[in-house]
């Protein structure tokens, strides 16, 4: 099976760094007195999703996902 880049088209608008972003998502846990477990299944995210740079975080680099979205030529 292939591997899928899962942040292709996406990018920080100021630096362009595009190996690895800080996205929140949505996931299901599952909470009980003992503390939180997650369950299996997928992560998800769209482009209203906050997203931030690890490289430019100092200098407020961030947005949605929407925002790092690269125009396609």
């Amino acid at each position: 099976m292939p591997k899928v880049n899962h942040l292709a088209g996406i990018a920080c608008p100021d630096c362009g760094h595009s190996q690895d972003l800080d996205i929140e998502v949505l996931a299901t846990w599952r909470v009980s007195q003992a503390g939180p477990q997650r369950l299996r299944g997928k992560c998800e995210w769209n482009d209203d999703s906050r997203i931030t740079c690890p490289i430019c975080k100092t200098t407020g680099t961030a947005g949605t996902v929407r925002d790092f979205r690269q125009a396609q030529p």
